[in-house]
């Protein structure tokens, strides 16, 4: 990639940095653009999305935990790390 950058001058080392950034994010852009064609177009799902967003974060925290839980339970009992 260094050779790139310097044969090809600023606009194809920038190319050559931030594709492999940005092209696994393309097939995220068409859902995030129709969202609100979608929302517009199913009443039941804007109702339950503030539902929907209040499980997925209670999910996160709960998952989060567990896994403080688990790193401290290795940390001070060794001997579970021999279980499974």
């Amino acid at each position: 990639m260094p050779i790139e950058i310097s044969n090809g001058g600023v606009a194809a080392g920038a190319t050559s940095l931030l594709s492999p950034c940005a092209l696994p994010r393309v097939p995220f852009v068409f859902p995030a653009l129709s969202n609100r064609t979608l929302l517009d177009h199913l009443p039941c799902m804007r109702k339950a999305g503030h539902r929907i967003q209040i499980v997925s974060g209670l999910v996160r925290v709960a998952v989060g935990v567990l896994m403080i839980t688990a790193f401290w339970l290795l940390s001070t009992f060794p001997a579970f790390r021999s279980i499974g």
